[in-house]
């Protein structure tokens, strides 16, 4: 009952933070290859 919801939405929450910092490491990687083109 009340308890699988709490798990479901810790899980949920879990992979959205593992998402952001992945897309978070995307950006910077990005932003690095771009400074190195413009040298």
């Amino acid at each position: 009952g009340n308890n699988m919801v709490g798990v479901i939405s810790t899980r949920i929450q879990e992979a959205y933070a593992k998402w952001d910092s992945r897309t978070e490491i995307k950006k910077d990687v990005d932003d690095n290859a771009t400074r190195l083109s413009l040298d």
